[in-house]
This record gives C-alpha cells, structure tokens and sequence, in this order.
C-alpha cells in the first residue's frame, strides 16, 4: 500500500504514451484500420491506470469522497470548457461552429450530454465519466470490498453488460423517440459503467503489483497481447468508441481492451526510465486539454505552407503522414510546457 503513495514513474510514462495515442488518434481517418486500433483501447487505459492510484479507503465518507472529485474531476471540467469557449469566442473561425451549435444545444452537451459540442475540447467528457466511476467504484468499493471473489466478479461484470449491451439500446431508443427533446442518458452514464469496470481492474492489478510481476514474461506476452488485441480489436469487433458508447460484443470488446491495456502497461514498466514520457505523463492533462486547438493550428500551418487543407479524422487519408502530424502536434505542446517548467523554475530559484 505504501507503494501506491507515491510517484511511479512507470504510470507516468504509460500515460505519456497513451496522450500520443489520443492526438495520433484525433489525426486519423475516421474508421481507418489504425483508427479502430488505437479505439479499442486507449480510453479504457486512461481508466485502468487512475484505478492504479484510486485509493477509496482513504476517504472517510462519501461526502469527503464527492467533494474530493468535484475539485480534482468537475472543476477542471467546466475549467477546459470555460476556456475552449473564450478561445472560441476570439477566433473567427473556431466561433462558426459555436453559432451553428447554438446556445441552448451547447448548454445542453456542456450540462447534460458532459461533451461539449461546438467548443473544441469534446475530449472533457474523460473528466465527468472519471467523477462518476470513481464515485460509483467509492460506493462498491465500501459495499463489497469484503464480500467474496464470484460476488465482486458478478457486479462487475453486471455493469460492464448493462454499459455495454443495455444503455447503448436505452440511447438508440431515446434518440429515435426523443423523449423532452433527449436522445440519450444524462452524464454520459453508460460511458460511466464501462469505465467503472476499467478502473476496478486498475485498483485490484495496483495491490497485486501485476505489472511488476509480468514483467520478466514481457517478450513473451507482448507479442501474444498485441495480436489479440488486433484480433479481438480492430479485425473481429471493428470500430468501437467509449466517448460514443458504440461496442461490439462485449466479450470482443473486453478482450481487445484488457489485452491492449496490458500490451501497453508492460511497455510503460520496461521504458520507465524514459524522462520524456515521464515528463508527458506529469504534463498529460495539458496535453489533454490543448490537443484539439493544437491539432488545428497544425493543420493551418500546413495549409500555409502548401496551399491544402488536412481535416483531423476526416481528410487526412494517409497513417503515415497523420504520424507526422501527430509528431509535430504533439512535440509543439511538449515543447512549450518544456519552455514553461524551465521558466517556472528559474522564477522559483529567484523569488527564493
């Protein structure tokens, strides 16, 4: 338990990896092969690895427990929010998706969906599913931490079926009828039951020290959790999207998933002595918040240079040069929160 106290580098540097992989993703083509790869898994990795660190015993009640969310998890939900809507309210360019949004829509995505629509920071929706798995994983955690392996087994898998097989259909009918105008859950609810499921596995892979314990196995596991992830993942179960919540089978899902997650975490524990993604990981939230803004800055600068305009998700039809995009979009936020920690501590070292 005292391990799980401090910094690891190694989820650190899983996290690093796993932002590259957001921005790679948010380049991609749309339902392109390494698209639905990079899908199949990566969301649910941001979730395994909080599982990691999430702590429940730590809170003496569920009020200290919400409260402690609501600062970490909420706040910085409408803090992005806030700021993609001044950003777009200064560019021109941004400011028309805004307008066709329309302000009752947008308040609409912003409070109920928890995925703001016309502002350029979707990606928040990550912050309000974390606030109600971690709540809900408090709530299971207090109610069945003592109970025995089957029945803890049995609710988890309860509620990866009801997120993954039962809301989805909840959703398509509230869309197809639209009851008071809706067209799914409030809060990305069912996002919430997958991701609480990921974040339970996090917590009990944390106290058996999994990772560590695999990792003299990694040449012989890597390859074998790659390929099943590819299997189960991109070829058997195609396109799958938490943030959308559209999944194939749940027992396809799960497997590309969980073998993916693994795949990657082993990678993390043999390159944790890589201090440019432990450095990413420190810095992953930044990176999280500004990588839309950036991707399409990008994508400007490309188009000043060559006269053509690359469309994140849409128009950039080519895996290698998304690659290169991604590079370079991702290096650009890198580079200035480099620029930023240097400046912060040189102030630090004078004002001392």
């Amino acid at each position: 338990m005292n391990r799980r106290s401090r910094r690891l580098p190694e989820l650190d540097v899983a996290k690093g990896l796993a932002m590259f992989l957001v921005v790679f993703g948010h380049i991609l083509k749309f339902k392109s092969p390494v698209f639905n790869w990079i899908f199949s898994f990566h969301m649910p990795l941001f979730f395994f690895l909080t599982g990691m660190t999430f702590r429940p015993e730590k809170y003496k009640s569920l009020g200290q427990a919400v409260k402690n969310k609501l600062r970490t998890r909420l706040f910085p939900y409408f803090a992005i929010t806030f700021a993609g809507f001044v950003i777009c309210l200064i560019r021109p360019s941004y400011r028309i998706y805004m307008v066709m949004t329309g302000v009752k829509n947008e308040l609409l995505s912003i409070f109920y969906y928890a995925q703001p629509a016309g502002l350029y920071v979707g990606q928040v929706w990550f912050l309000a599913v974390l606030f109600f798995a971690e709540t809900g994983f408090y709530l299971w955690h207090r109610r069945f931490r003592n109970s025995s392996l089957l029945v803890r087994l049995s609710t988890l898998t309860a509620a990866a079926l009801a997120g993954i097989e039962f809301l989805p259909w909840v959703n398509w009918l509230m869309w197809k009828y639209r009851p008071l105008g809706l067209s799914s859950v409030p809060w990305k609810l069912d996002t919430a039951c997958v991701a609480f499921v990921f974040l339970a596995a996090g917590y009990y892979a944390g106290r058996a020290d999994l990772l560590n314990r695999l990792q003299p196995l990694y040449w012989l596991l890597f390859p074998l959790l790659v390929w099943s992830n590819y299997l189960f993942g991109p070829q058997a179960g195609g396109y799958s999207n938490m943030c959308d919540g559209v999944y194939p089978p749940a027992p396809l899902y799960l497997t590309a998933a969980f073998t993916g997650i693994l795949a990657l975490s082993l990678t993390a524990v043999k390159w944790k002595r890589w201090r440019f993604w432990q450095f990413c990981g420190r810095h992953s939230m930044a990176i999280f918040a500004a990588q839309t803004f950036v991707n399409y800055l990008v994508a400007e600068g490309y188009q000043l240079l060559t006269g053509e305009w690359l469309e994140p998700m849409l128009s950039v039809d080519s895996e290698w040069r998304a690659l290169g995009f991604a590079c370079v979009s991702f290096g650009i936020m890198v580079g200035v929160l480099w620029v930023y920690e240097v400046l912060k501590k040189r102030l630090r070292r004078r004002i001392s």
